[in-house]
């Protein structure tokens, strides 16, 4: 994740549910715990042309855990986060999962494109950083799947996500 808000479109939460629940639709898999990198690795590629990942060091990519250029299809994933995700590490899936939602949600956007400034007050709907994270909570953590039982503990061990990401979840059921 960047973190470079640009201002963008707006998207409810409910269409980048619905965008998360295709894409899980497409996987086979409509409210189990997700394989990510599997999504990376064998989905993306199967129905997005010239689709690409690709990892690059720390050292390359600085403080970006990932980093999407949606108009070339590629990916770019820190490979401290591409092991972590495949192991399993809740922060490195969402990282994966956010990317994923900045190439389905972000095409047409020059990557110049109104960054917002720091100060300024932007809707989250409009922001590009929002709708990343909405989509990776959002695709991991499917409302489908969620209990009046749920607990953040449970969601969080269920669906292989940070309990941050559980609360979040929870409180948009």
């Amino acid at each position: 994740m960047s973190g470079v808000r640009r201002k963008v479109e707006p998207i409810s939460r409910l269409k980048i549910r619905e965008v998360a629940t295709l894409l899980r639709e497409l996987v086979g898999n409509k409210d189990g715990y997700l394989d990510i990198v599997g999504v990376l690795e064998f989905t993306l590629p199967k129905f997005i042309k010239d689709f690409e990942y690709e990892f690059r060091t720390e050292q390359e990519m600085g403080s970006n855990l990932g980093l999407t250029i949606p108009d070339k299809n590629i990916i770019f994933l820190r490979e401290d986060v591409y092991d972590g995700a495949l192991g399993g590490d809740g922060h490195h899936r969402m990282t994966v999962a956010h990317e994923i939602g900045h190439l389905l949600l972000h095409k047409n956007i020059p990557s110049s494109f109104a960054r917002i400034d720091p100060k300024e007050s932007v809707p989250a709907y409009n922001c590009s950083e929002w709708q990343a994270n909405c989509f990776g909570g959002e695709l991991l953590v499917p409302h489908k799947g969620l209990t009046i039982t749920d607990d953040p503990t449970s969601v969080s061990r269920k669906y292989g996500v940070t309990r941050k990401a559980a609360e979040i979840q929870l409180s948009k059921k």
